[in-house]
Parts: structure tokens; sequence; C-alpha cells
């Protein structure tokens, strides 16, 4: 048995390797493989390959789908593309060239072979159909239509040379003949007589217009069809169909393309099946996916019930333990020993970490159900510096960093939400002193009148944080496992928290870093908080608040 020919169009060299050793495995012969359209026509018109397969992407002036084009019209050959790119552009562009087949890249052996064999055939199909279609047209240019008159009285029969052709009679036989068995054919002249007969026995029908079944000389079905008129005589009653004369054409062909085409109506329609299924499984699935994300949301909802309630339920020992160790502090109960002092200490400062967390998740709660309120109150930067000034110096314990506040200058009044500015600024800074070990720790603010914005920088000198964990740090529970990062130990709620207060009162949080050097965290906020602004209303002075 002949192998199928296969010419590789390809300019990668190890694809173009992988996919004529599968071809080969696959039991195809491989004439050639080359990586440009020039010299891909070339082995084409000398090789003439059974079926080629084109990369679309192409080293050279032509590419895959302009290679393709011009092999299919000059040499009629069938090409199935080989791409790794499926958009619609690259897939218009390769339908125009009407190809055999289109193939992704990385291949599947069954695929690829499934592809060339449907190439193949569609090739084969089309070729045949073409020549079908090249003979009715020379039978069409040289009038190759038969003629017949039957005299259907004393059943005399003149076939035309193309008719006996046509019904397969004998070349030699007479063009005048009686129907009977002296004729090889004439069982077949018989009955499409009888048939025309049949057609014409009404008294008043005179058109002739059906279509026979023949046997062929070949032994093959064949169709015909036969039209014209039938003369009467005879008038009333008397009147009878006397003579049938007309037209007989092979439409042996004609019937074979339309029972190609009902084969392939029936399998697009088959397909059309198919794709009724495939949607009605994607409306089951979408419905199934829209019920995983109820569940979801109301699994989200639980949670921050959850952690709503557990913090509650934690304020009340947490108090009790805050209280008793303030009493032992106090030596209300009798002096401590500096043991007994230190443990205490311990136990207060756990209870410190442990009272942030149950803040952070509360404050976190809120805002997770919108019950967190907005209270806006006027303010200035400076009495806003002095408060956190005030409040963190506990926090410097290191003497070989120093906390820097500047003074704002130029900046107008605020009116927003203090508590919730000062809380956000409370954790940059609060991180800024955990992460840094020497050096400085600044915090700035300016008014920019342009923009109406006002810039709170907290910039550090501290371990920095890589770019690719910078958003990482605003997720929620998330803590980085770099090494400088994961000796201090946190709840990992701050930042997601002060992320989702800044965003509720109309501003934002931006982060600049760099491992080694240090982090720049800064905050803008309206310096007017407005809810909802009305048409024609002047649009709000804008604060920008950065923690350097």
């Amino acid at each position: 048995m002949t192998k199928t020919k296969v010419l590789i169009v390809e300019d990668e060299a190890i694809v173009a390797a992988d996919l004529a050793n599968k071809l080969r495995q696959l039991g195809y012969e491989i004439i050639g493989g080359v990586a440009s359209g020039e010299e891909a026509l070339t082995i084409a018109g000398e090789r003439r390959p059974d079926v080629v397969l084109m990369d679309i992407r192409l080293s050279g002036a032509l590419d895959g789908i302009e290679t393709g084009a011009r092999m299919r019209s000059s040499y009629d050959l069938p090409v199935v593309y080989l791409t790794a790119h499926s958009d619609p552009d690259t897939l218009t562009r390769a339908l125009g060239t009407e190809p055999f087949g289109y193939v992704l890249k990385p291949f599947v052996d069954r695929e690829l072979k499934t592809q060339i064999e449907i190439g193949l055939y569609k090739h084969r199909t089309e070729s045949t159909l073409h020549e079908s279609e090249a003979r009715l047209r020379l039978a069409a240019e040289a009038a190759g239509f038969g003629t017949y008159d039957i005299d259907l009285v004393s059943g005399m029969v003149y076939w035309s040379e193309e008719a006996k052709q046509i019904l397969g009679m004998l070349p030699n036989g007479s063009g005048t003949q009686t129907l009977g068995a002296e004729d090889s054919r004439s069982n077949e002249c018989e009955r499409i007589e009888a048939a025309i007969r049949r057609s014409v026995n009404q008294p008043d029908e005179t058109t002739i217009s059906a279509e026979y079944s023949v046997a062929r000389s070949d032994g093959e079905p064949g169709w015909v069809l036969a039209r014209g008129r039938a003369l009467f005589s005879g008038e009333g009653e008397s009147r009878r169909a006397v003579r049938a004369i007309g037209t007989i054409v092979d439409i042996t062909a004609a019937k074979h393309a339309n029972e190609r085409l009902r084969r392939r109506q029936q399998e697009l329609e088959r397909l059309n099946r198919e794709l009724e299924d495939i949607n009605r499984g994607m409306v089951t699935l979408y419905a199934e996916l829209d019920e995983k994300a109820k569940e979801l949301r109301q699994a989200d909802e639980m949670k921050t019930r959850f952690l709503s309630n557990i913090s509650h339920e934690f304020r009340t020992p947490l108090n009790s333990i805050f209280a008793l160790s303030s009493l032992l502090i106090d030596r209300v109960d009798g002096e401590l020993t500096a043991e007994q002092e230190k443990q205490v200490g311990f136990i207060r400062k756990a209870a410190d970490s442990l009272l942030e967390l149950v803040n952070d998740l509360l404050d976190l709660a809120k805002v997770r159900a919108g019950k967190i309120d907005v209270r806006v109150a006027e303010f200035n930067a400076v009495n806003l510096f002095s408060a956190l000034r005030g409040m963190l110096r506990s926090l410097l314990v290191n003497e070989a960093v120093t906390l820097v506040f500047e003074d704002p200058e130029g900046l107008p009044t605020l009116s927003t939400d203090e508590g919730k500015v000062s809380q956000i600024l409370r954790n940059f800074i609060s991180n800024a002193l955990k992460f840094t070990e020497r050096g400085e720790v600044r915090v700035t603010a300016r008014y920019d009148e342009h923009s109406g914005a006002v810039t709170f920088s907290v910039s550090d000198t501290g371990v920095g944080i890589a770019r690719e964990d910078q958003e990482k740090i605003f997720e929620e529970f998330i803590q980085l496992a770099s090494a400088p990062h994961s000796q201090i130990k946190g709840t990992g709620l701050g930042l997601p928290l002060c992320r989702k207060l800044a965003a509720l009162l109309g501003g934002r949080i931006d982060l600049e870093s760099e491992v080694g050097v240090g982090s720049k965290f800064s905050l803008t906020v309206p310096a007017r908080y407005v809810t909802q602004q009305a048409e024609g209303v002047e649009e709000p002075v804008v604060l920008t608040a950065e923690v350097k």
C-alpha cells in the first residue's frame, strides 16, 4: 500500500523534527521539511505531496496563509495549518484560503492524524465533485442531452445518440426501434416508456417531468431526468395520449452530489444536536456556578458574623486580664518581686497583642458588614501629629532609631474621620518602627494646590519589601516568609484593614519600597468627606496623606 506523502513547512527545527517523527510513527512518508514559504512552493511543484502541513508563522516574505493560498491555486494541494495561535484575526485569514484542516500546537497524535485524514478525504471529495462538474459543463456545452420520441400506440421509440449513451444502449443500435427483447437494454427502455405512459394517462395531463433510475452498463445504478410533452388525439371520452416527445438528461452525478449534501446535512444536524447538548450543559454549569457563588457569599457573611461575635466574646476575659494585671502592677495586694513584675509585664504585653488582634477583627468585620460609621469632624494636621507623637513615643525603644515628625505647613483644615486617619497612620508608623533597626522613621505632610491633595508620608530606613511581596501584604492573615520579616510576628490584619478604611473614606493607599533601603507608605483621602457629590457642585478639596 502506497504511503501518503507529507510535506512539512515549519521554521522551528525542533518542532519540525518532532512532527516528522510523529508522522512516521503514524505511517506517513515525509518527502521534505522546509522553513519558508518560498522553499515550500518549490518542493510542492517538484515533488507533488499528497498533503502539506503548514505553520502559519514562517520566516521569510511569505507567511503560512499566503503560501497555502498559492499552493491551492497553483497545484491544488490540500493544506492543513499548524499554529499556536487561535485568535479571531488569524482564524479568519486562514479560513479565507479554504484550508483542509487546522491543528493547534502542541500536537496530539490522534487529533493530528484525524485532521490529515479529514483533509485528504475532503480533497478527494472536492476533486471528484469538480470532475463531475466538469463533465456536466462539457455536456451542456455540447448540448449533451438526449431526445426521445415515443409512439404510445405502436410502441415505436426514437432515441438520439446522446439518449442511447445516457440509457446505456448499444452504440451501434438503431436510432429507431421497437421495444422488445432483441435489444440488450430494452428492459430499461420499456420501463421508462411505461413510466412515461403512466405519467400522461390523464386526459388533461400534457407535461412530462420525472426522474427514473436506470441500470448502467457498468452495473452501477444511475438516474435520468425525462422532460417533455404528451400529444393527444380524439375528443371527450375517446381522448388519449398517442405520442410523447421530450429530452432526457443523465442526473446521476447530480444525484450523487445531492446524496453527499444530504449526508453532510445529516452530519450538520448531528453536530447541531451535540452543540445543543453542550449548550444545555453550559447552562446547567452556569446555574451551578451561581449556586456556588451564593454559597460562598453566605459563607463569607457567616465568617464575618463569627469574627464579630468571637471578638466580642474575647473582650470580657481581656478586660479582666487588664484589670488584674493593673492591680498587681499597682501593688494593691502587696509588693512584687522583680521576677513577678517581669512575668506580669509578659502577661500585660500578651494581652496587648491579643487586644490589638481583637480590635482589628472587630473593625474588619464591621467594614465587611458595612456597619462601620464615618464620624466626620474638622481638625488640623498639627494636632493630629501632636497626638500621634504622644501615643507612639512608648514604641520607640531602640535608641538607634529616631522618630521624626516634620511640622505640616500650608495644609487646609480637614473635615473627615480623624480617628480612622489616625488609626491608619498609627499602623504605618508602628510597622516602620518594628522593621527598622537603625536610622529614622519620618512622618511628613504636604499640600498640592493644583490637585487639592495633601500627602502624609511615612518613610523608614528598614529592611524594605520585595516587589513580588508588595501586594501580598495587603491580603488578610498574610505574613511574609522572608528572613527579616519572619522574625517579627503580627496579626496580618493591619494593612488589609487600613486599605479598607482608606477606601471607606474615599481614598487609597500606595507603597514604594526597596529591599535593604526602606519603605514609604502613602495615604490619600479627600480633605472634606462627602457621601455623594451633587450635580453642579464644585468638586471638594482632596487630601493625600503619606507615611514615609
